[in-house]
């Protein structure tokens, strides 16, 4: 009964930001008030921003704060792992630095960025037995990183 009470447990809903200087960690509050418009309640009620057309890919408030959602998986050092974190495992075909996104319904990461023969790696594959992705930077804070993977791919 515990195996399958695992298997079809809800995933953790969560999320950070960033505001173009820091990540902002919660506490924050998503209001999701109707289709299309989330408000983002940080610390006070007076700072509230609010998100128009947000589809849960870059989502932007006015001020600029993006909205960073959490995977549900962690790395190898029982990290969460987010959307834009840069990460590096190895698999049978070698070494894989790339971020992650999410794309066509779930996250993962592009194994060669800029090729014609780039595959979709989703994590839930990469993570099926035990996660050995490592979080090497995230694509806001490292952008040196982020070229040179995006380059050298």
């Amino acid at each position: 009964m515990d195996t399958i009470k695992k298997e079809y447990e809800m995933r953790e809903i969560k999320f950070k930001a960033w505001d173009g200087k820091e990540m902002i960690l919660p506490p924050f509050e998503l209001v999701f008030i109707k289709k299309g418009h989330i408000e983002v309640h940080k610390d006070n009620e007076d700072d509230i921003n609010t998100i128009m057309g947000c589809t849960g890919r870059n989502c932007r408030c006015g001020n600029g704060l993006i909205l960073i959602q959490y995977t549900g998986l962690k790395d190898f050092k029982s990290v969460d792992i987010y959307e834009g974190d840069i990460v590096s495992f190895t698999d049978q075909y070698g070494r894989v630095k790339s971020f992650v996104e999410f794309y066509n319904g779930q996250f993962g990461l592009w194994r060669n960025h800029n090729e014609e023969n780039d595959v979709f790696l989703p994590l839930a594959e990469i993570c099926i037995e035990h996660c050995k992705l490592k979080i090497i930077g995230n694509i806001h804070k490292n952008l040196e990183l982020l070229r040179k993977i995006i380059k050298n791919k």
